[in-house]
């Protein structure tokens, strides 16, 4: 019974609940793995940032929405990448004139994909102002 309540109450959480639930501890996940590697603790990483200890131990034992300037502060005081996010270099994609340039990362590496741009009327609207004689 207590499982088949649970199950159902897992099924009702919204997939975006989710998916930030699992980003969330899995930045904390890295935190604490680079915290271990270089022997720190919460409080030297408070230090590093200049925050309290108690703060610091709310972002990695509760659901904190982590900001980007935040992981960047964090990033910085630890000096790894916590995020890594791909980077597409523009200057090696072609250019088709005409089309829309939309860049798509497939998992493994970026696609471009074209798309015919939106064509503005060719019929457009004159305002005429008229001169009083």
């Amino acid at each position: 019974m207590a499982n088949k309540l649970y199950q159902e109450i897992l099924d009702n959480i919204p997939e975006k609940n989710k998916r930030f639930y699992r980003i969330s501890m899995d930045i904390v996940d890295q935190i604490f793995d680079y915290l271990r590697k270089k022997n720190m603790n919460q409080k030297d990483l408070a230090v590093k940032l200049g925050k309290k200890e108690s703060e610091i131990s709310k972002w990695l034992y509760g659901n904190h929405n982590f900001s980007i300037k935040t992981i960047a502060k964090i990033e910085t005081a630890l000096g790894e990448n916590i995020l890594l996010v791909p980077l597409f270099n523009k200057q090696d994609m072609p250019i088709k004139k005409g089309l829309r340039q939309s860049i798509v990362n497939s998992g493994k590496e970026n696609k471009v994909i074209y798309k015919p741009r939106k064509q503005k009327s060719m019929i457009a609207e004159k305002k005429v102002k008229y001169r009083k004689k």
